[in-house]
C-alpha cells in the first residue's frame, strides 16, 4: 500500500501543484503530503531505498507513457497496399547438370561404401582364418603333448620291466647259486636227490643260454 501511494504521487502526478513539475518537485510534494497524511506526522521512512531502486527499469518503465498506437494514414495505407507480393514458385526446376553432378555423386558414394564393406569383409574373413589357424596349432600342440606323454609313460613303463627283471635275475641267481653251493652230506636220499636234480637244471640252463 505505501509502494502505490508513493507511486501515485511521483509518477502519476496525484496532489496539489503536480502539473508541469520534475520529479524532484513531486519527491518533495509526496514527502510533504506524506508526512501531513500520517496520525503521527512522520516523515517517509524509505526514502534512502528510494534513492538506489528509483532508476531501476522497474520503477523506469513507470514513467514512459502508455497509449494506444496511432492508425496508419490513408497514404501509408495506400503505400502498404500498393507493394506487390511475391509468390513462391510451385515448383523448382534445378538445372540439369546440378541433376547429373548429383547423381554422380550419389553413385560415386554407393560404390565407395561398396568398396568400404567389401574390405570390411576381407578383413574379417582373413581374421576368422588367422583365429582359425592358432586353434588348430593349439590342437595340434596338445596332441603332440599328449603324444610325449603317452611315450614318457611308456618310457617309464618299459624302465621298470626292465628294472623288475633285473631284480627278478638277481634274486633267482642267488637261489641258484645256494643250490649249486649246498651240503649235502647230511641230507637224506630223497633230499639229496631233489637237489640233485635242481643242480643239473640250474646247470643245463646257463650252459643253454
Amino acid at each position: 500500500m505505501l509502494v502505490s501511494w508513493w507511486l501515485n504521487v511521483v509518477f502519476e502526478g496525484r496532489g496539489p501543484k503536480s502539473s508541469g513539475a520534475s520529479v524532484d518537485d513531486k519527491q518533495a510534494n509526496a514527502l510533504t503530503m506524506y508526512k501531513n497524511d500520517d496520525p503521527l506526522h512522520r516523515t517517509f521512512q524509505y526514502i534512502h531505498c528510494w534513492k538506489i531502486l528509483k532508476d531501476h527499469s522497474k520503477w523506469t518503465n513507470r514513467r514512459q507513457p502508455t497509449g494506444p498506437q496511432k492508425p496508419l494514414s490513408k497514404k501509408q495505407k495506400t503505400a502498404a497496399d500498393s507493394t506487390p507480393a511475391i509468390d513462391a514458385p510451385d515448383h523448382i526446376h534445378w538445372p540439369t547438370g546440378t541433376k547429373k553432378e548429383k547423381l554422380k555423386l550419389k553413385q560415386r558414394s554407393s560404390i565407395e561404401a561398396f568398396d568400404y564393406l567389401l574390405a570390411k569383409k576381407k578383413e574379417v574373413d582373413a581374421e576368422k582364418e588367422l583365429k582359425k589357424k592358432e586353434r588348430e596349432l593349439k590342437k595340434e600342440e596338445r596332441e603332440l603333448k599328449k603324444q610325449e606323454m603317452c611315450q614318457k609313460a611308456l618310457a617309464l613303463q618299459e624302465e621298470r620291466i626292465k628294472l623288475d627283471k633285473k631284480k627278478f635275475d638277481f634274486e633267482r641267481d642267488r637261489e641258484e647259486e645256494r643250490i649249486i653251493n649246498i651240503d649235502m652230506s647230511t641230507m637224506s636220499t630223497r633230499q639229496q636227490q631233489f637237489y640233485d636234480d635242481q643242480q643239473k637244471k640250474i646247470l643245463a640252463r646257463r650252459l643253454g643260454n
